[in-house]
Protein backbone atom coordinates (compact mmCIF):
# COMPACT_ATOMS: atom_id res chain seq x y z
CA UNK A 1 0.00 0.00 0.00
CA UNK A 2 1.29 3.58 -0.88
CA UNK A 3 1.57 6.15 2.13
CA UNK A 4 -0.41 8.92 2.09
CA UNK A 5 1.85 12.45 1.46
CA UNK A 6 2.57 14.15 4.74
CA UNK A 7 0.95 11.12 6.74
CA UNK A 8 2.25 9.80 9.92
CA UNK A 9 5.58 9.13 8.98
CA UNK A 10 6.62 12.52 8.46
CA UNK A 11 5.06 13.69 11.45
CA UNK A 12 7.23 10.87 13.13
CA UNK A 13 10.40 11.80 11.78
CA UNK A 14 9.82 15.61 12.28
CA UNK A 15 9.33 14.27 16.25
CA UNK A 16 12.44 12.68 16.07
CA UNK A 17 14.29 15.71 14.81
CA UNK A 18 13.16 17.72 18.04
CA UNK A 19 16.20 17.35 19.90
CA UNK A 20 16.04 18.03 24.02
CA UNK A 21 17.39 21.09 25.62
CA UNK A 22 21.20 20.71 27.35
CA UNK A 23 21.26 23.11 29.00
CA UNK A 24 20.54 27.21 29.57
CA UNK A 25 22.91 28.24 26.43
CA UNK A 26 21.02 26.07 24.59
CA UNK A 27 17.82 27.17 24.97
CA UNK A 28 18.82 31.02 24.96
CA UNK A 29 20.67 30.22 21.28
CA UNK A 30 17.14 29.05 19.91
CA UNK A 31 15.51 32.24 21.81
CA UNK A 32 17.66 34.63 20.62
CA UNK A 33 17.05 32.99 16.65
CA UNK A 34 13.07 34.04 17.56
CA UNK A 35 14.47 37.69 18.89
CA UNK A 36 16.21 38.63 15.67
CA UNK A 37 13.36 37.22 13.65
CA UNK A 38 10.62 38.96 15.77
CA UNK A 39 12.94 42.08 15.61
CA UNK A 40 13.20 41.86 11.62
CA UNK A 41 9.27 41.06 11.10
CA UNK A 42 8.57 44.67 13.23
CA UNK A 43 10.85 46.18 10.91
CA UNK A 44 8.93 44.84 7.62
CA UNK A 45 5.45 45.04 9.55
CA UNK A 46 6.45 49.22 10.74
CA UNK A 47 7.52 49.75 6.61
CA UNK A 48 3.48 48.19 5.77
CA UNK A 49 1.73 50.44 8.02
CA UNK A 50 4.11 53.01 6.97
CA UNK A 51 3.47 53.02 3.63
CA UNK A 52 -0.37 53.57 4.31
CA UNK A 53 0.72 57.41 4.52
CA UNK A 54 2.99 57.20 1.07
CA UNK A 55 -0.45 56.12 -0.50
CA UNK A 56 -2.12 59.04 0.64
CA UNK A 57 0.54 61.35 -0.68
CA UNK A 58 1.16 59.02 -4.03
CA UNK A 59 -2.55 59.73 -4.91
CA UNK A 60 -2.87 63.55 -4.28
CA UNK A 61 0.33 63.44 -6.22
CA UNK A 62 -1.86 61.92 -9.40
CA UNK A 63 -4.39 64.38 -8.30
CA UNK A 64 -2.37 66.95 -9.41
CA UNK A 65 -0.99 65.66 -12.39
CA UNK A 66 2.32 64.37 -11.28
CA UNK A 67 3.14 60.80 -12.77
CA UNK A 68 3.55 57.97 -9.90
CA UNK A 69 6.85 56.84 -11.11
CA UNK A 70 8.22 60.90 -11.03
CA UNK A 71 6.65 61.24 -7.99
CA UNK A 72 7.75 58.38 -5.61
CA UNK A 73 11.45 58.64 -7.22
CA UNK A 74 11.41 62.18 -5.69
CA UNK A 75 9.89 61.99 -2.70
CA UNK A 76 11.90 58.68 -1.91
CA UNK A 77 15.17 60.32 -2.75
CA UNK A 78 14.32 63.77 -0.78
CA UNK A 79 12.54 62.23 2.30
CA UNK A 80 13.36 58.45 2.69
CA UNK A 81 10.33 56.11 1.80
CA UNK A 82 9.45 53.04 4.24
CA UNK A 83 10.96 50.92 1.25
CA UNK A 84 14.56 52.37 1.49
CA UNK A 85 15.18 54.82 -2.07
CA UNK A 86 16.64 52.00 -4.13
CA UNK A 87 17.42 52.56 -8.01
CA UNK A 88 16.18 49.22 -8.92
CA UNK A 89 12.29 50.31 -7.54
CA UNK A 90 12.23 53.04 -10.20
CA UNK A 91 9.24 52.88 -12.14
CA UNK A 92 7.38 50.38 -9.90
CA UNK A 93 4.36 51.74 -8.18
CA UNK A 94 4.23 52.13 -4.02
CA UNK A 95 1.12 49.03 -4.29
CA UNK A 96 3.97 47.21 -5.90
CA UNK A 97 6.05 47.62 -3.64
CA UNK A 98 3.76 47.37 -0.85
CA UNK A 99 2.38 43.80 -1.95
CA UNK A 100 5.88 42.63 -2.43
CA UNK A 101 6.13 43.87 1.67
CA UNK A 102 3.12 42.57 2.66
CA UNK A 103 4.71 39.01 1.03
CA UNK A 104 7.62 39.13 3.18
CA UNK A 105 5.60 39.61 5.92
CA UNK A 106 3.65 36.64 5.45
CA UNK A 107 6.98 34.44 4.71
CA UNK A 108 8.34 35.93 8.41
CA UNK A 109 5.53 35.25 10.20
CA UNK A 110 5.49 31.72 8.83
CA UNK A 111 8.87 31.23 9.35
CA UNK A 112 8.23 33.09 13.41
CA UNK A 113 5.20 30.27 14.29
CA UNK A 114 7.81 27.58 12.89
CA UNK A 115 10.54 28.38 15.28
CA UNK A 116 8.10 29.26 18.01
CA UNK A 117 7.17 25.73 16.99
CA UNK A 118 10.05 24.11 17.83
CA UNK A 119 11.07 25.68 20.58
CA UNK A 120 8.01 24.54 22.73
CA UNK A 121 8.29 21.25 20.90
CA UNK A 122 11.99 21.13 22.26
CA UNK A 123 11.01 22.26 25.75
CA UNK A 124 8.00 19.56 25.89
CA UNK A 125 10.33 16.97 25.02
CA UNK A 126 13.03 18.02 27.24
CA UNK A 127 10.55 18.39 30.48
CA UNK A 128 9.35 14.48 29.06
CA UNK A 129 12.91 13.13 29.52
CA UNK A 130 14.10 15.03 32.34
CA UNK A 131 10.84 14.72 34.74
CA UNK A 132 13.28 13.28 37.70
CA UNK A 133 15.68 16.08 36.88
CA UNK A 134 13.05 18.90 36.88
CA UNK A 135 15.14 21.11 34.79
CA UNK A 136 13.89 24.11 33.43
CA UNK A 137 15.63 27.25 31.74
CA UNK A 138 16.22 30.00 33.93
CA UNK A 139 14.91 32.66 31.31
CA UNK A 140 11.58 30.29 31.72
CA UNK A 141 11.46 29.78 34.95
CA UNK A 142 12.22 34.25 35.32
CA UNK A 143 9.20 34.82 32.96
CA UNK A 144 6.68 32.69 34.94
CA UNK A 145 8.17 33.72 37.98
CA UNK A 146 7.63 37.52 37.46
CA UNK A 147 4.64 37.01 35.01
CA UNK A 148 6.50 38.33 31.90
CA UNK A 149 5.04 39.35 29.07
CA UNK A 150 6.46 38.88 25.34
CA UNK A 151 8.13 42.22 24.92
CA UNK A 152 9.64 42.36 28.34
CA UNK A 153 11.19 38.62 27.63
CA UNK A 154 12.25 40.56 23.84
CA UNK A 155 13.82 42.64 25.35
CA UNK A 156 15.88 40.81 28.12
CA UNK A 157 16.95 38.30 25.26
CA UNK A 158 17.67 41.07 23.09
CA UNK A 159 19.93 42.57 25.84
CA UNK A 160 21.53 39.36 26.32
CA UNK A 161 22.22 38.87 23.11
CA UNK A 162 23.72 41.87 22.53
CA UNK A 163 26.43 41.64 25.29
CA UNK A 164 27.14 37.89 25.08
CA UNK A 165 26.70 37.19 21.01
CA UNK A 166 26.98 41.06 19.30
CA UNK A 167 27.82 39.71 15.94
CA UNK A 168 24.65 37.49 16.22
CA UNK A 169 22.50 39.49 17.68
CA UNK A 170 19.69 41.69 16.18
CA UNK A 171 20.57 44.60 18.80
CA UNK A 172 23.95 44.07 18.70
CA UNK A 173 24.36 45.87 15.12
CA UNK A 174 22.63 48.76 16.53
CA UNK A 175 24.82 49.52 19.33
CA UNK A 176 26.28 53.47 19.75
CA UNK A 177 30.13 54.46 19.04
CA UNK A 178 30.81 56.92 21.54
CA UNK A 179 32.57 59.63 18.92
CA UNK A 180 35.37 61.00 22.25
CA UNK A 181 37.01 57.21 21.93
CA UNK A 182 35.34 55.23 19.21
CA UNK A 183 34.77 52.63 21.48
CA UNK A 184 30.87 50.64 21.43
CA UNK A 185 28.61 52.55 24.26
CA UNK A 186 27.45 50.06 26.94
CA UNK A 187 23.73 49.78 27.18
CA UNK A 188 21.11 50.05 24.97
CA UNK A 189 18.96 53.16 24.63
CA UNK A 190 15.30 52.87 24.95
CA UNK A 191 14.18 53.97 21.42
CA UNK A 192 16.77 51.20 19.96
CA UNK A 193 14.46 48.84 22.20
CA UNK A 194 11.15 50.20 21.30
CA UNK A 195 11.62 50.23 17.64
CA UNK A 196 13.16 46.90 17.59
CA UNK A 197 9.84 45.30 18.63
CA UNK A 198 6.88 47.77 17.95
CA UNK A 199 5.75 47.73 14.29
CA UNK A 200 4.21 51.55 14.99
CA UNK A 201 4.07 54.60 16.47
CA UNK A 202 0.96 53.20 18.23
CA UNK A 203 2.80 50.22 19.36
CA UNK A 204 5.41 52.11 20.82
CA UNK A 205 3.54 54.71 23.02
CA UNK A 206 1.95 51.48 24.63
CA UNK A 207 5.18 49.78 25.17
CA UNK A 208 7.23 53.03 27.10
CA UNK A 209 5.26 51.39 30.31
CA UNK A 210 7.73 48.62 30.52
CA UNK A 211 10.66 51.40 31.03
CA UNK A 212 8.92 53.36 33.79
CA UNK A 213 10.22 53.03 37.35
CA UNK A 214 7.01 51.18 38.26
CA UNK A 215 7.45 48.89 35.70
CA UNK A 216 8.62 45.04 36.34
CA UNK A 217 12.36 45.08 34.10
CA UNK A 218 12.90 48.41 36.21
CA UNK A 219 11.19 47.75 39.98
CA UNK A 220 12.64 44.48 40.02
CA UNK A 221 16.18 45.31 39.23
CA UNK A 222 16.28 43.77 35.82
CA UNK A 223 17.31 46.77 34.12
CA UNK A 224 18.37 50.04 35.32
CA UNK A 225 19.36 53.38 33.84
CA UNK A 226 22.91 54.04 32.65
CA UNK A 227 22.80 57.93 33.58
CA UNK A 228 19.33 59.37 34.84
CA UNK A 229 18.78 62.05 33.23
CA UNK A 230 14.37 62.11 33.97
CA UNK A 231 14.85 64.80 36.74
CA UNK A 232 16.48 66.93 34.25
CA UNK A 233 13.69 66.84 32.09
CA UNK A 234 15.25 64.16 29.79
CA UNK A 235 13.66 62.42 27.05
CA UNK A 236 12.71 58.36 28.33
CA UNK A 237 13.31 57.34 24.43
CA UNK A 238 16.89 59.09 24.75
CA UNK A 239 17.24 56.58 28.24
CA UNK A 240 20.32 53.95 28.53
CA UNK A 241 19.44 50.86 30.14
CA UNK A 242 21.98 48.45 31.52
CA UNK A 243 20.99 44.52 32.92
CA UNK A 244 22.10 43.72 36.22
CA UNK A 245 24.98 41.95 35.87
CA UNK A 246 24.25 38.88 37.87
CA UNK A 247 21.02 38.63 35.89
CA UNK A 248 23.21 38.35 32.86
CA UNK A 249 25.19 35.58 34.35
CA UNK A 250 22.17 34.16 35.79
CA UNK A 251 20.37 34.01 31.99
Amino acid sequence: EEKEVGGGDAEEEDDEAIKVYVDDVDYLEDKLRLNNLTATLAVERRKLEDSRGDEEEDQESMSMGMGTEMFYGRRAHAFGSPYGYDPHNAGRSLAALKADGMAKVRKLEAQERELERKIQGRLGRTFAQQAERRWVPRLERLTKALALDSFEVDVIVAIVGSEVLPMRSYLGGRKQINPTNGRVKQGCSVQALLSSFCCSLRDELSKRKHFYRSATLLKEGILHFVEDMLPLGGDLTNMIVEMDRRLLDYV
